[in-house]
């Protein structure tokens, strides 16, 4: 039998997104869905989108938590050292009559915020673990796709992953772009507020600025543009397109009611290609590829415009900001021949959510389960937890406590997603931190409520009393 290679783009996912003291709400989360299904070769026919034949017949999700992560790791070293896992072992079935070729796409979330960088390099965890197929090592590719900290959606991250530059409609590899470096001055000896420079762009456009703006006010078919600035500060624009010179002002403050007296000049000027721009940053001896930097840049800017109807985006160039915006993803390949069973075992990092405002601290775990609804069929769901802490909460009941931890066996995909919470204490409590600066709140909005009040109605007892003096006089 030829056979014809076929493209399955399977999402099979264990996202795990890190959140430390401090950072913004995360998650460690994963799932596995089907995506596409591009051609059969049974008898030379080919399909465009039609349906995988493959099913999974049983998935076997087994979470090893023996130990908790630290909200900070000072060394590459130690941050490595962390051996929190997750393992979704999948027993696929191929009923069909011809043999197919499959893509596997397996994302991990991104680079979690436990370690403590001091310096340009980045701990690489991505390899730690592995994928098996029939129990032999499966040859992986370790991928990077641009997620801007949302949450994750299926179909449209897994767009992001291409062999090849992305076909976009305003950036290209050869687009011209003119880079405007101006200098900050007027400032010194000024008691100005907070002075703040923007600069105008007009709707319908034929030049898109990247530009690092703090904020931005629409005003009739324009938006404005702005940052707060010091003197001596050097501001970087980038017009993607025909070059147009931003031309800037000067305001008191954010509310750009009021010109003030200081300048903004422009020092340089340099042409670049897009590519050459997308590229800064990316280190070609580190593990993302051009492809994927270049793609990741794209998407960035794509995600980041201010307003939909003006074309002003913005992006992050340095390698280790980058760095950290991006989702990786295990690819690899899977043959199936007709009517032949697979057990593909497929083992990443898991990365809680450290909350420390309960005493013990608590980690929260999620795993999406939904996005598996997308294959054809969809058997057994065994969740293994090996762990000796307790699960405080979780999304799902019926857990039973097992000797290594807790266990829950499901005919079938449930309604919602696997979250739980793990915790060295059976019934946590709030900090008495978490306490006090709830405390405070509630005291400082009191006074915020209450100071007014006694102050309007100690005013109105006062115009009353000088009121009734003043009647008084008049009587007599």
């Amino acid at each position: 039998m030829t056979k014809n290679k076929t493209l399955l783009a399977a999402v099979l996912c264990v996202a795990c997104l890190g959140g430390a003291l401090g950072a913004a709400p995360s998650a460690a989360y994963a799932n596995s869905a089907q995506s596409q299904f591009y051609g059969v070769d049974a008898t030379g026919a080919m399909m465009a989108d039609g349906e995988s034949p493959v099913i999974v017949e049983k998935e076997r999700l087994i979470f090893d938590l023996n130990e908790l992560p630290s909200n900070f790791y000072e060394t590459a070293e130690e941050f490595l050292g962390y051996g929190g896992k997750v393992t979704a072992e999948y027993n696929f079935y191929n009923p069909s009559e011809y043999t197919v070729t499959s893509k596997l796409l397996f994302p991990f979330g991104k680079t979690p915020d436990y370690y403590v960088y001091d310096s340009d390099e980045s701990p690489d965890d991505s390899l730690k673990y592995g994928i098996t197929v029939n129990g032999k090592g499966a040859e992986t590719n370790v991928r990077y796709t641009y997620s801007n900290g949302g949450q994750f959606d299926a179909d449209k991250d897994l767009a992001l992953v291409s062999d090849d530059y992305v076909e976009d409609e305003i950036f290209s590899p050869d687009m011209a772009v003119t880079e405007y470096q101006f200098s900050v001055s007027g400032l010194y000896g000024k008691n100005y507020t907070a002075p703040y420079a923007a600069f105008e762009v007009q709707k319908g456009g034929n030049t898109t600025f990247i530009f690092n703006a703090n904020g931005g006010k629409v005003s009739g078919d324009a938006l404005f543009a702005g940052t707060w600035v010091n003197g001596g500060e050097t501001l970087t624009v980038y017009a993607a397109g025909e070059p147009e010179v931003p031309q800037w002002k000067i305001y008191d403050d954010g509310g750009m009611k009021k010109e003030i007296d200081a300048q903004i000049t422009l020092k340089t000027t340099r042409t670049l290609t897009f590519k050459e721009l997308a590229m800064e940053g990316w280190d070609e001896n580190g593990p993302v590829s051009e492809t994927d930097w270049y793609n990741a840049s794209v998407a960035c800017l794509n995600q980041n415009y201010m307003h939909s109807e003006f074309r002003l985006t913005s992006f992050t160039k340095y390698f280790r900001s980058m760095y950290e915006s991006l989702m990786r993803w295990y690819e690899y390949e899977i043959t199936f021949a007709p009517g032949e069973r697979v057990v593909n075992s497929v083992t990443a990092p898991m990365y809680p959510l450290i909350n420390r405002d309960w005493e013990p601290s608590v980690y929260q775990y999620t795993y999406l389960l939904s996005p598996a609804k997308t294959w054809k069929e969809f058997g057994e769901l065994k969740i293994e937890i090996n762990t000796p802490y307790y699960i405080t909460e979780s999304g799902i009941n019926g857990f039973e406590k097992t000797e290594t931890g807790y266990s829950l066996a499901l005919d079938g995909l449930p309604d919602g997603e696997l979250t739980f919470t793990l915790c060295t204490a059976e019934k946590p409590e709030w900090s008495r931190q978490y306490k006090n600066s709830i405390l405070m709140t509630v005291l400082i909005y009191s006074a915020l409520i209450l100071v007014p009040l006694i102050l309007i109605v100690a005013v109105v007892v006062a115009l009353i009393v000088a009121h009734r003096k003043n009647k008084k006089r008049r009587m007599y």
